[in-house]
């Protein structure tokens, strides 16, 4: 995901990103769906403690966990419901794996059946209503302890919310002219800010973003995409990121003739990519500029820095992972793409006809300014099969 990562953990990001596209690739190669194979993806990589999704996710104020995730799907060949499926579940801290909730629901769309008294089956679920649909359903639940990554990981958690509450209190003795106000269950209150506290506060940062995401194409050229987060550290309870809203945190959309199929994911500051609505806007900007990298570069500059909606003022958090295919009825050619305003993101593809991923730590440039520059790249596959 977008956010920071340092060059201490950049190997066990490899790692974990290796893992997952190895282990969705043999999938691949034996027919699963693309909506199996992002599900799949994301579920490694929430069980990781490593990133903010499922196990080891950020805490609320209240030290609660509350998991968003999200699954648009192209791929259902028996969907009575149109070619696109999606599903998305938030505000859970008791299913194992929130992903494998929302790609359930999105399965669940594509059989069209309708619930009693002519309901329509829902396609967004939150809180205890998406536990209780998920546990009815068979997907794997845990006690909210289960996802909390561990003791050690536990106090760093608490540690980081009691620094951002330091911090909090400095800032408003600054604005009070130094007048003194208490935070129940702190012991002392700073009475100035120094470079320690800052220098603390920075190391935080790299825990508020870091969420996960995954864009797949599959052997019948069908495409999906999910997102899966933890949200924002400190974050209100019951707060909603763009992981579990429509059009924000995934998007996917299959194509034919001159039209591209088309997969999103979006990471970075959920309340932002609420408001540009980036998922879709990218998809739209992909559809309609035969060049990726551009359609890429449009959506977080144009779209998303150079927004009205947003606050120019302020630090625009943002990362895009891009899927662009093309079938011409001789080959596919297919495109992947990530940009970023964040100082880096981590990302990893790989296609069926490769021995090992490539996994990218994608950096702003030295000169650049986080949250107001953008850094896009890409690669590109050609693929010499007809669909069937």
């Amino acid at each position: 995901g977008a956010g920071y990562h340092s060059n201490e953990r950049w190997p066990l990001y490899k790692q974990l990103c290796e893992k997952a596209c190895l282990h969705v690739n043999e999938m691949l190669k034996k027919g699963c769906t693309a909506g199996e194979a992002v599900a799949e993806a994301v579920k490694i990589l929430e069980n990781s403690e490593l990133t903010n999704a499922g196990f080891g996710s950020n805490l609320t104020e209240d030290g609660h966990i509350e998991c968003d995730a999200s699954v648009m799907d192209t791929s259902m060949l028996t969907s009575k419901v149109g070619n696109v499926t999606y599903g998305a579940v938030s505000c859970v801290s008791k299913i194992t794996n929130p992903v494998l909730a929302a790609f359930e629901l999105a399965k669940q769309q594509a059989t069209g059946l309708s619930l009693s008294l002519g309901r329509i089956s829902p396609c967004c679920l939150s809180a205890q209503g998406a536990e209780k649909w998920s546990r009815a359903h068979g997907v794997e639940m845990c006690e909210e302890r289960e996802l909390v990554s561990g003791g050690p990981q536990y106090f760093i958690k608490l540690k980081q919310i009691e620094y951002l509450s330091e911090y909090l209190i400095q800032l408003s003795i600054i604005v009070t002219f130094f007048y003194r106000i208490s935070i129940q269950n702190m012991e002392k209150i700073p009475k100035t800010t120094d470079a320690t506290n800052i220098t603390r506060i920075q190391k935080c940062q790299r825990g508020l973003f870091d969420t996960v995401g995954a864009v797949a194409l599959d052997i019948r050229g069908k495409v999906a995409s999910a997102a899966s987060s933890g949200g924002l550290l400190m974050k209100l309870s019951g707060r909603v990121g763009q992981a579990a809203t429509y059009g924000c945190g995934c998007w996917a959309e299959i194509g034919a003739g001159p039209k591209p199929s088309i997969a999103v994911s979006t990471t970075g500051c959920g309340e932002q990519l609420i408001y540009a609505m980036a998922a879709k806007k990218c998809a739209d900007n992909l559809i309609s500029d035969d060049q990726p990298y551009n359609a890429v570069q449009t959506t977080l500059l144009n779209d998303f820095l150079k927004s009205p909606i947003l606050n120019s003022d302020c630090e625009k958090q943002a990362g895009i992972l891009a899927l662009h295919e093309i079938n011409n009825e001789q080959y596919s050619a297919i495109e992947i793409v990530w940009g970023h305003t964040t100082s880096s993101m981590v990302v990893a593809h790989i296609s069926t006809k490769d021995a090992m991923p490539e996994v990218v730590l994608s950096r702003l440039p030295s000169s650049a300014v986080p949250g107001k520059s953008v850094s896009v790249s890409g690669t590109w596959i050609k693929v010499y099969f007809l669909y069937t």
